[in-house]
């Protein structure tokens, strides 16, 4: 067996350190992903959102079908070699959760950083061992940290907003805000209008004059999102109904 001497052994020594280094680096990284995702994903549930994509690297998972309603919960999943190192999810509405909508993202959008900080006070009794165990409980301190303040920081990369810039659209940005609550709830009221179809039943308005117009298995109208559970209102030249208010949402006649 050849002899390569004792440099070349040194030399490979380093590289092969080297590679674990940022091995390790990468996986610790994926970790602090995971954790903010499922942050998000259980501030979520737990405010009634339901979860349509979730990925985690380059590993996705995609609710398919979810407006037939034959195939909904339906999961599909597939790789994606451009993002190995990022996390993302998806979630919107329920049709029972379109009440008090821009409390509910906030904590959404809240859940990923609340769930790196827990997870770093959690830690810090790890950390404060001198032994491996807690040099990487140091390190995992130290990227739970940065993943919160990197996450309230507000900018914009393409079409990815950080959740301090989503969070600052909603509050203080109203126009903004009400648009991206609309695309937020929209599945959700796709789903309350699908099932007054699929069930036959109508819902009108009363126009001036006493006129009342019923609408049947028409989903194809204007909606304007209400923060509360619609109410009929009576106006001259306008014609709202409550089709079954606990949606929470309002028909804006023509």
């Amino acid at each position: 067996m050849p002899d390569f001497g004792p440099e070349l052994t040194v030399v490979a020594g380093a590289i092969a350190t080297y590679v674990l280094g940022l091995l390790g680096f990468y996986l610790c990284s994926l970790v602090l992903i995971l954790v903010h995702e499922l942050g998000h994903l259980a501030a979520g549930l737990a405010c009634g959102l339901r979860l349509n994509r979730f990925r985690i690297s380059g590993l996705e998972f995609e609710r398919t079908g979810f407006l037939q309603s034959k195939q909904v919960g339906h999961w599909r999943w597939y790789w994606k070699w451009f993002y190995l190192w990022s996390g993302w999810i998806a979630m919107h509405a329920k049709p029972v959760a379109l009440t008090r909508t821009r409390l509910r993202y906030c904590v959404y959008l809240l859940g990923g950083v609340l769930a790196n900080f827990l997870s770093a006070c959690l830690a810090w009794p790890i950390a404060r061992e001198d032994s491996p165990a807690g040099g990487i409980a140091k390190f995992f301190i130290i990227g739970s940290l940065l993943m919160v303040v990197g996450n309230l920081i507000p900018f914009q990369k393409l079409s990815l907003e950080s959740d301090g810039k989503q969070l600052l659209t909603l509050i203080f940005h109203r126009p903004r805000g009400e648009t991206r609550l609309y695309w937020w709830t929209f599945l959700a009221r796709f789903e309350a209008i699908r099932a007054l179809s699929d069930s036959g039943a109508g819902f009108g308005c009363e126009r001036p004059g006493g006129r009342t117009d019923t609408h049947r298995r028409g989903p194809a109208v204007a909606w304007r999102w209400a923060d509360q559970p619609a109410e009929a209102s009576q106006g001259e030249g306008s014609c709202c109904a409550d089709a079954r208010g606990a949606a929470g949402w309002r028909r804006k006649c023509p």
